[in-house]
């Protein structure tokens, strides 16, 4: 993306990151977020890996950075990259368990975006799901879809290496299911892991299906909850994820959890709210990205859509409704 695509000065910039910054430090004044007692929240830390830290709350705020040091890769697939990591005395594997854990991590690539912008954040803000917590090792994993971009994350990957050190905002419990109904579950390659987490859980009575148009070989594992539960593969092609929805009878299906690209998505909670009739809490529908738009490009807007409704005296859970269904 050329770096004039997003239109940005240094003075907006610095209005927004001033909007984020005191959001969260209103947020977490006074406030214990650390298990033992203490607030870590803000505190310098006086170490190379810690004047990173340091940074991203000079830049974001009190936002409880957590801190994740890679310890090993798997490949997952051929386009699927596995990187485990332990955790920082900032956060418990309790922090991580729960299914569809996500978070943001701060990759130490700053957007092309942002390049020759004073005041820009000098990392890549990137959100992604928990793929499995190891209690035995006591490691969490996080599943990275490889592609030929010169993105920061794929530029990161190219360097990564144990030991590195990466930061996080704290993790979060993203949607889940309606408890106790009959649920189809549908993803795409980024949306994979989180579908994964809340399988994992589920008893196997409750799913009524997995439709994934992921490559194959990223469900090639030993996956023993899967085991009893229809696994459908859809092509990649745009609409192929609805088409295979649309075009069922799903007998006893109670709620749907699906997530993807925002314009596949649009189709399916149309069909589910309005011919199947599902209420609002039963349909989970997610936009995770979009395409044709950077996910920094894609931040920046919501930033932009926040700092409008504030000076309207607008509906924010209104707007952050519309961001988690629609992901813009």
């Amino acid at each position: 993306m050329p770096i004039s695509s997003l239109n940005i000065t240094a003075a907006e910039i610095d209005q927004l990151l001033t909007m984020v910054r005191e959001e969260s430090d209103h947020h977490h004044d006074g406030e214990d977020h650390h298990h033992d007692g203490e607030d870590h929240t803000y505190a310098a830390v006086e170490t190379p890996a810690g004047e990173a830290k340091n940074q991203l709350q000079r830049t974001y705020g009190k936002q409880g950075f957590r801190t994740l040091i890679v310890t090993r890769f798997e490949q997952r697939g051929k386009q699927l990259r596995r990187i485990w990591f332990k955790l920082g005395a900032d956060s418990t594997l309790a922090d991580w368990s729960a299914p569809n854990v996500a978070m943001r991590l701060e990759i130490p690539v700053q957007p092309e975006e942002f390049a020759g912008i004073d005041g820009t954040p000098e990392t890549a803000s990137r959100a992604y799901t928990v793929a499995e917590v190891s209690a035995e090792t006591g490691e969490i994993a996080i599943d990275f879809v490889t592609h030929g971009s010169t993105s920061p994350v794929m530029r990161w990957l190219e360097r990564v290496a144990v030991d590195d050190t990466i930061y996080t905002w704290a993790p979060q419990q993203h949607r889940v299911p309606l408890a106790g109904t009959k649920t189809v579950f549908i993803a795409d390659a980024t949306a994979l892991p989180a579908a994964l987490s809340i399988l994992r859980t589920t008893p196997t009575e409750l799913v009524a299906g997995l439709i994934t148009s992921a490559p194959a070989d990223e469900l090639d594992h030993n996956y023993d909850f899967l085991e009893g539960v229809e696994v459908i593969m859809a092509g990649a092609d745009p609409g192929q994820l609805a088409n295979e929805f649309t075009a069922r009878d799903w007998s006893g299906l109670e709620s749907v959890w699906a997530a993807g690209e925002t314009a596949e998505m649009k189709p399916l909670r149309t069909h589910t709210r309005k011919t199947l009739g599902f209420a609002k809490q039963n349909t989970q529908v997610y936009g995770y990205w979009k395409r044709g738009l950077t996910t920094t490009a894609l931040d920046v807007n919501r930033m932009r859509q926040v700092r409008e409704t504030l000076a309207s005296g607008g509906d924010l859970s209104e707007l952050e409704r519309r961001f988690e269904e629609d992901g813009v």
